[in-house]
């Protein structure tokens, strides 16, 4: 992708983009990964291409934020 971001494992959607880091650990409503997948992160909204995810997918990933972040 053109931001260099890759979500294909856990340790490169950890190690961000050319922008930084889309996961604030802890803190799902201010993670930048979020705010694309809501739109409201500036330029386009994520996925690039195809509907947008539901609004309870999103909060299941916040959730997921929200408790860590963790890979298990």
């Amino acid at each position: 992708a053109s931001g260099g971001l890759n979500l294909s494992s856990y340790e490169q959607l950890m190690s961000g983009g050319n922008s930084g880091a889309v996961i604030s650990a802890g803190d799902g409503a201010n993670s930048r990964i979020i705010k694309k997948l809501r739109g409201t992160g500036g330029g386009s909204q994520m996925p690039l291409g195809v509907s947008p995810l539901d609004s309870e997918t999103i909060e299941v990933i916040e959730f997921w934020i929200d408790q860590g972040a963790l890979n298990n």
